[in-house]
């Protein structure tokens, strides 16, 4: 089993229907036990 932890960054707009999310970038935070086949390195 392994396990991975993201941030979302968003970006907000107000409209006339309320907030809605303009952008999301994902930001990964841990990673624990994963195969080295599937390991990534962290994007700076």
């Amino acid at each position: 089993m392994a396990f991975f932890g993201f941030w979302y960054e968003d970006t907000y707009a107000r409209t006339a229907l309320g907030w809605r999310i303009r952008s999301r970038r994902e930001e990964k935070s841990f990673d624990y036990n994963v195969p080295t086949a599937l390991a990534q390195p962290a994007t700076p």
